[in-house]
């Protein structure tokens, strides 16, 4: 058994599936992002007993609108660029 599960898919381009559900009837803490069955599940066991993870729909399509490059975030962010380098 497990005391956490994982679903992390991109939200809104690729739903997830019912296994967070199983393993939340087990009492498992579901660390995701809102698509799929992770938006019911979070709904029917409370916010608390879901860690939500990444960016929401809107914040999604405004970042492929504005365009993604992630050398932007590399260059910008020391601390990300010394542990990538390390």
């Amino acid at each position: 058994m497990s005391d956490l599960f994982e679903q992390i898919s991109t939200t809104g381009m690729k739903t997830s599936g019912t296994g967070n559900i199983k393993f939340s009837m087990n009492g498992v803490l579901t660390i995701g992002t809102l698509d799929g069955a992770n938006i019911e599940l979070r709904d029917e066991v409370g916010a608390e007993n879901f860690f939500l993870f990444g960016m929401s729909v809107e914040e999604v399509t405004k970042l492929k609108a504005e365009g993604y490059n992630p050398w932007d975030y590399y260059n910008t962010n020391d601390e990300l660029k010394g542990v990538t380098d390390l």
